[in-house]
């Protein structure tokens, strides 16, 4: 059996990348303006989610013969994604620090 490589796998991580940053753009702080540049900008990458769906047969070929670097490479796009998710997550509020209230001394 020929080697089949990881592009189909690669392609696939990508789009769900793209997806996910738009997604939780929008998701995050709804507003219609956002969602309208969310499109566009996916509209403008649509040749590599194109692509990725074009090839998703392949994937289970591609998956049976994976070597430790693909599976290498595979990982680390995995963390690219849960970078974008983390990037995009809104930010904690710290809250303010609560004083004690005085104490009376009682006599």
């Amino acid at each position: 059996m020929e080697k089949q490589g990881i592009k189909e796998l690669m392609e696939l991580l990508e789009a769900i990348k793209i997806l996910t940053a738009a997604g939780m753009k929008v998701a995050i702080d709804f507003e219609v303006s956002k969602l309208i540049s969310e499109l566009v900008a996916l509209g403008m990458q649509f040749g590599a989610l194109q692509e990725a769906f074009i090839g998703i047969k392949g994937i289970v070929t591609e998956a049976q013969d994976l070597e430790e670097a693909e599976v290498v490479e595979i990982v680390k796009k995995v963390f690219e994604i849960i970078e974008v998710v983390k990037a995009n997550l809104p930010k904690k509020e710290e809250p303010a620090p609560v004083e004690p209230a005085p104490v009376e001394p009682t006599a």
